[in-house]
């Protein structure tokens, strides 16, 4: 007797009737046993995304969702990293654009005397103001001893698209006037990563030169966190995906209205002429993290065009989690980030 052909089980992937759909059953995922113990209590704990920050996303009143952003995500890890480093913060203004300046209490090393860096924070271009750039740049200012001036751009929805990138260029053009420009460094994270990486597209249309070295942490050079992260990293830390007709290459944030996302001034990686000028680049995130697949593709446009990038991911991790600056993994982070200036910057006056 001919033995029946055995039924797939329900429970199986299987590709829907959508071409190129893929239908993925419900699974149980455990943290990462790469994870360091600190990394998994905060997981546990959602500290990077407590509830009463996710209810107050909700909100359209675009004040209330700054100052619950700052009260609760951006301030109490920003008391975490000034407890953890001793640096001092002065408020300034360079060409009328609002900045914070930071450096070491105990003074920048004699390699950085020359050097400065310069922060773009992050915040979807509608948030972090202030705070958001205090946070990535202290922990990299008293590991690499140096100056980071950290810039409150202009963000939506009062402003749009390249409002930041002309923001970010006139305080680069008030450095040239101190610093050569291959002493200084550019980096951000998350929004801030990807106008790190406009501004160095708007660099070369003002006919500027290049910095010495540019960072993009937990971002792409891209005009969004598309791929297969945009819907895979929401389920990994047990939030909702959005549904499948989602898949947009421009995040849905007023900054980003009608900017198309070939173009190269808002996605360099769109284009390798743009590209093949960028200076030594480095990318950081997580394999939780929705802004992954951004990160993935940049670089591989980045090395296509012959420019020397680096990625470094650290497993488990989510968006943004080295802003937790007391977990293992973002004292590497912030120490890898240090250590790549440090070896890409000129030091000579």
């Amino acid at each position: 007797m001919k033995k029946q052909r055995a039924e797939p089980a329900t429970d199986h992937v299987y590709p829907m009737s959508t071409p190129g759909l893929i239908q993925i059953p419900s699974m149980q995922l455990p943290l990462s046993s790469y994870m360091s113990p600190q990394a998994r209590q905060a997981f546990m704990s959602r500290n990077f995304n407590p509830p009463e920050l996710r209810e107050a996303m909700k909100t359209s009143d675009v004040e209330a969702l700054r100052s619950s952003m700052d009260a609760y995500l951006f301030g109490p890890m920003l008391e975490k990293a000034l407890d953890r480093y001793a640096v001092k913060i002065r408020r300034d203004y360079i060409q009328g654009i609002p900045v914070s300046i930071v450096e070491p209490t105990q003074g920048v090393s004699p390699a950085n005397k020359h050097r400065i860096l310069i922060n773009l924070h992050g915040g979807f271009f509608t948030v972090g103001a202030g705070k958001a750039g205090l946070l990535e740049s202290i922990p990299i200012v008293a590991l690499g001893r140096v100056t980071v001036i950290s810039v409150d751009y202009r963000q939506g929805p009062e402003y749009r698209f390249p409002a930041a990138s002309e923001d970010v260029s006139l305080v680069y053009q008030t450095l040239l006037a101190t610093y050569p420009p291959q002493n200084i460094g550019i980096f951000g994270a998350s929004a801030g990563g990807m106008l790190t990486a406009m501004t160095l597209a708007w660099l070369q249309k003002e006919q500027l030169p290049s910095p010495g070295a540019a960072a993009l942490l937990s971002a792409g050079a891209t005009t969004s966190m598309a791929g297969d992260s945009q819907f895979i990293a929401p389920a990994s830390i047990g939030e909702t995906p959005p549904p499948p007709t989602a898949h947009s290459l421009v995040m849905p944030v007023a900054y980003l209205t009608d900017v198309d996302p070939e173009n190269p001034l808002a996605a360099p990686a769109s284009d390798r002429t743009v590209l093949e000028k960028f200076p030594p680049t480095l990318l950081i995130s997580g394999t939780r993290a929705f802004d992954l697949s951004a990160a993935v593709h940049t670089h591989r446009c980045l090395r296509r065009a012959d420019v020397a990038a680096d990625i470094q991911l650290w497993e488990g991790m989510w968006h943004c989690f080295f802003y937790d600056s007391d977990l293992p993994e973002s004292i590497e982070a912030h120490t890898t980030l240090s250590d790549f200036f440090a070896n890409n910057l000129s030091s000579l006056p």
